[in-house]
This record gives structure tokens, C-alpha cells and sequence, in this order.
């Protein structure tokens, strides 16, 4: 059935506290995600509609989906299925994918015959040691954008781009800035040489003021600590996307 208004983010946060406290140690916890689109000719309406139809197999604990629509950067208009129960424990991973993959067929579902899957399911690896602020997320604090960031690693030695990472968490925590950062490595699917820095947000401005400023900070402070700090070879491409939590579009299973 519809989720309800902030019932799939409290869901998230709440999942997320209750998983890093007592099973990240024992059990590596992944970000799955599928790339999805309307096929050429098939109007934004026919592709939702089909969507929101397909959604009613997809309401288990295990199967349940978050449906991401792309509102800037590269894939723009496309959508990311994500399983709404995030993140998934390693031990559910296989359950989490039968689930999705062996449900009931309904009369009429046209979805498969309208869309294009594009490289199929992705696994990231949720990285806590070069998280920033994890302790910082509120259960009960709604959310309905998310911002990613993706750079591309080096083949070969990735060292100077993760110590990078590992500072701006520490500088983070010396200038007080609070802006909870999941950092994610690519398991499995396409590129594997990136890693995603993601951010949950209200609102699209609050990225622009006041966090610019105040990463800006952290960066500074970064550059006092280490003067001869440089990002130069430290990645060799870099791509920003912005989320949008289609609710409507998206199944809870409660």
C-alpha cells in the first residue's frame, strides 16, 4: 500500500541507529539500488502509472522499494528502486533479493515492457570510519532530497584520496559542523573504483546556505592541519546527483 508522509525516512533513520550500534561490527551493511527509466515513447504518466500498479507485490518487509527520482546531474528524470528497509545487513542480502525477484505477477503489469534497467542492481558497501556525523541522524526528522557525490578512484593506489576523506571527518568534528555524510564503496555493479559520499536534506537550498559555507570551513581547517594537503591525483573524476524521495511512488510494508 502508499506510504505515508515521512514514514519511509523514519524508517530509514531509525533502521540505520538500530544497525550501526549492534550489527556493524558482525555484518557489513549494503546499499542496494537499481537505475530505472521509461523506455523511448513511453510518456512520464503511462511509466508511473505502470509503476504504481507493479508497487503492490512490492510491500513485504523484504521487498518493500523507495523509488528516487533524479532531479539533477547526470540520469536526470530517471528513477533509483531502493529497498526501503536500508540499509541491508549482509545475512539479509540473498533474502532481500529473492524477494524482489520471486513475488506474484499481477493481471496487467505492464512495467518490465515499459522500462529500461539500466546495468542492474548496484551494492555499496556503507563505510562508518569515514562516515561523518552517523550518531547525528534523528529518528524522527523527515527528509525528501538526498545529495551524492561520486569520485573516481585511481586504479591502483587509492591512499591519498582516502586519507582525504578520513580529514574531513576529523576537521569536521573540529569545527562543529553536524551534516551527516553516509560514505558508501562500490561492492559490486559498473565502475568499481568510486566511492559516494551521500547527504539527506529538506530542502535543495540548505545545500547552497548555509552547508556550503560551512564545509568551506571544514576545508579550511583541513589546510591548517595539513598545509601540504593537495587533492591533486587524489581522484580523477567527480559527479553530483540530486534525489528527490518519491513518496507516491514508493511501497511500506506497515
Amino acid at each position: 500500500k502508499q506510504n505515508n508522509k515521512g514514514n519511509s525516512m523514519k524508517k530509514i533513520t531509525i533502521a540505520l541507529a538500530i544497525l550501526i550500534s549492534f550489527t556493524f561490527a558482525q555484518d557489513a551493511l549494503y546499499h542496494m539500488q537499481s537505475l530505472i527509466g521509461p523506455k523511448d515513447g513511453v510518456t512520464g504518466k503511462q511509466f508511473e502509472t505502470a509503476l504504481k500498479k507493479h508497487n503492490k507485490v512490492h510491500t513485504s518487509d523484504l521487498n518493500a522499494l523507495n523509488t528516487w527520482q533524479i532531479v539533477a546531474g547526470p540520469s536526470s528524470g530517471d528513477f533509483y528502486r531502493v529497498p526501503a528497509n536500508w540499509p541491508v545487513p549482509h545475512s539479509k542480502v540473498e533474502d532481500v533479493l529473492d524477494a524482489l525477484n520471486n513475488h506474484a505477477t499481477l493481471p496487467g503489469d505492464k512495467l518490465n515492457d515499459l522500462t529500461n534497467l539500466y546495468g542492474g542492481m548496484e551494492f555499496w558497501i556503507l563505510n562508518e570510519d569515514l562516515s561523518v556525523n552517523l550518531d547525528k541522524l534523528d529518528p524522527a526528522e523527515e527528509f525528501d532530497f538526498v545529495s551524492v557525490f561520486y569520485y573516481g578512484m585511481p586504479t591502483g593506489d587509492n591512499s591519498k584520496a582516502l586519507e582525504i576523506f578520513k580529514d574531513f571527518k576529523v576537521s569536521s568534528g573540529e569545527t562543529g559542523y553536524e551534516r551527516t555524510w553516509w560514505v558508501m564503496t562500490k561492492a559490486s555493479g559498473g565502475n568499481m573504483n568510486v566511492v559516494m559520499y551521500a547527504t539527506p536534506h529538506k530542502t535543495r537550498s540548505e545545500m547552497l546556505a548555509p552547508d556550503f559555507a560551512l564545509r568551506a570551513n571544514v576545508v579550511r581547517k583541513m589546510s591548517e592541519n595539513k598545509p601540504e594537503m593537495s587533492l591533486g591525483g587524489a581522484w580523477t573524476w567527480t559527479q553530483n546527483q540530486v534525489l528527490k524521495l518519491r513518496r507516491d511512488l514508493s511501497t511500506s510494508s506497515n
